[in-house]
């Protein structure tokens, strides 16, 4: 049978409820369920905004972020004192860059 005149038959019987469907109906209806996918036009859930991400630190995990650099910069402080600090200017070139792409 032609699927456009099974769709016709069930357009027609499918206000009818006493009416069960045959296995030409029942392929219609399968037919019709890949053409709605492969047309788009499933039953999609509506769309949500999308959350913003959030990140939040423990304070153990802040505190020794804190130390860490503190040590950091303390180090720095004592070469660049000490005279023993030396700049590598490709290094700071390149992390510049880096930064602004």
């Amino acid at each position: 049978m032609d699927v456009k005149k099974i769709q016709q038959a069930q357009f027609y019987y499918g206000n009818v409820s006493n009416v069960k469907p045959s296995g030409a109906q029942k392929s219609a209806e399968e037919v019709m369920k890949v053409d709605r996918i492969q047309s788009g036009q499933v039953n999609k859930p509506p769309t949500q905004e999308p959350k913003a991400d959030r990140v939040e630190f423990s304070t153990q995990a802040l505190s020794a972020y804190e130390q860490s650099r503190a040590q950091k910069i303390g180090e720095i402080q004592k070469n660049i004192q000490q005279g023993t600090y030396k700049i590598n200017p490709p290094d700071i070139s390149n992390k510049m860059l880096q930064e602004s792409w």
